[in-house]
């Protein structure tokens, strides 16, 4: 018998305790792909919106809120490596000519159970309406697949009839920690809403409770290892637990100028097991960006600022923030800080902590307006 049939003839309690294991939604899809058996020995990851209540606490200013729900829509950052024997990727494709395997970066979203659409990690373009040869249906066994970050877009808002559907000004970021949401059924979220304001709601509860009601300032919410942290305009950065014990963490580091609204952003990025604090200015003239890099040092209950990322590459967005190492990506440098200026030329656009310079992305995932 040879080694295809053996693992296909796997009894078939042993494949389900294998696929209750599993818990991204390609690592299901991949082990599904293995045979016949191995497909039916488990169910197919099902889309999973988080349909949460509404309104959140006090002080949203929406006129006459009618009860209804918060749809939070789910996107997942994948590496995808191609595989020594595949082709997929023309090496024309990159910037970089190295002979390394080829490696991408991709934004999914899932439309329904049997259809995916592969986005550009900083858009909601499908990377293949602008790059004709990237192929339109993957085979997975010509790449391998890593699971880089989950990024949660800002609800929209519907009545309980579903007879409308639109923004939710009053949502401005949503924070998720959840190992297994379709299989557990359990969450919990954090979310900034009337600009600057926190609250929590986690499965089972029927009403939003309001953190930290005292401070209005907050401007990035991210869930680390199994904790919410929140960071205001000044710097300053609690940590909820699930017991939802509010504790500062760091103090205040830009001054109570530290500024707010479009021209100064603050992003909280997971990156290597530690949790980093990016600093984002909009100037004027040749620099029209500045960024500053800060590592939280819990011990000292402080920011330490960073004057290089090694190997880092920072990826930094409005909806969430994630890293990943220059090692595991074609075209990518470290000690750089990837960007979109949005207001701008919705470009994405590379800043560099070693000498400040900002350029264009020259990668077509990254970049695919330029091609």
């Amino acid at each position: 018998m040879g080694n295809g049939n053996q693992w296909s003839d796997l009894p078939k309690d042993l494949l389900a305790m294998i696929g209750e294991r599993l818990n991204t939604r390609m690592d299901v899809l991949q082990f599904r792909g293995v045979s016949k058996s191995w497909r039916s020995s488990i169910p197919p990851f099902p889309p999973s919106p988080l349909r949460l209540p509404f309104p959140v606490p006090p002080n949203c200013p929406i006129d006459e809120v009618p009860h209804g729900y918060i749809t939070v829509t789910e996107f997942t950052i994948y590496r995808l490596q191609e595989n020594p024997k595949a082709s997929i990727f023309e090496a024309s494709s990159f910037s970089s000519s190295s002979s390394r395997s080829k490696n991408i970066l991709a934004k999914v979203k899932e439309e329904d159970k049997n259809n995916v659409c592969i986005l550009t990690p900083f858009s909601e373009v499908p990377i293949q309406l602008w790059h004709k040869k990237f192929p339109r249906v993957m085979n997975l066994f010509d790449f391998h697949v890593s699971e880089i970050s989950k990024i949660y877009r800002t609800p929209s808002y519907s009545l309980h009839n579903g007879s409308s559907m639109r923004r939710l000004p009053c949502i401005n970021k949503v924070a998720v920690s959840s190992s297994n949401f379709v299989r557990t059924g359990s969450y919990a979220v954090m979310a900034i809403y009337n600009h600057g304001r926190l609250c929590f709601l986690k499965s089972g509860d029927e009403e939003w409770t309001a953190i930290d009601e005292q401070n209005s300032g907050y401007r990035d919410v991210i869930s680390h290892k199994g904790k919410f942290y929140a960071v205001t305009n000044t710097g300053s950065a609690i940590v909820v637990d699930s017991f939802l014990e509010v504790s500062e963490i760091a103090c205040s580091i830009f001054g109570s100028g530290g500024g707010g609204g479009s021209g100064r952003q603050r992003h909280l990025v997971e990156s290597f097991d530690d949790l980093l604090l990016v600093d984002r200015r909009s100037c004027f003239g040749p620099a029209l960006v500045k960024f500053r890099v800060y590592k939280l040092d819990e011990e000292e209950h402080k920011w330490v600022e960073m004057t290089s990322l090694g190997e880092r590459v920072l990826f930094v967005d409005q909806d969430g923030s994630f890293s990943v190492s220059s090692r595991d990506l074609t075209g990518c440098e470290g000690n750089c800080i990837y960007y979109v200026d949005r207001y701008l030329n919705k470009y994405t656009s590379v800043f560099s902590l070693e000498d400040g310079r900002v350029r264009p992305a020259s990668s077509f995932w990254l970049n695919p307006f330029l091609i």
